[in-house]
């Protein structure tokens, strides 16, 4: 297989967006921007191989996927036959309290 085609839904590319713009600091925006770039390699290499299985959509003909690359948290679907995913949910992970 010569990978697989990634692309993100409209909402999904907002909410990378919005989690990079709402990032703390420079070095925030930074791990979020990196994870997401990992995990995009990721999935181009071999989507099926990425992150863990959630539910089947058969009328589309696709397996809806999670992965999580501290920070960055995505859904995505997998089409069965053709070497397409697409990303339809980035959640920018919450940071923990600092201890005190």
């Amino acid at each position: 297989m010569n990978g697989f085609r990634v692309t993100f839904t409209g909402l999904a590319r907002e909410q990378f967006l919005a989690a990079v713009s709402d990032a703390r600091d420079e070095e925030r925006a930074d791990a979020l921007m990196q994870s997401m770039g990992i995990l995009l390699q990721k999935l181009a290499d071999d989507a099926r191989d990425c992150g863990e299985p959630m539910y089947q959509v058969r009328s589309m003909r696709m397996m809806i996927r999670r992965a999580a690359l501290v920070p960055i948290y995505i859904v995505y679907g997998v089409h069965q036959s053709r070497p397409e995913v697409v990303i339809n949910r980035v959640i920018g992970m919450s940071e923990p309290d600092p201890v005190i």
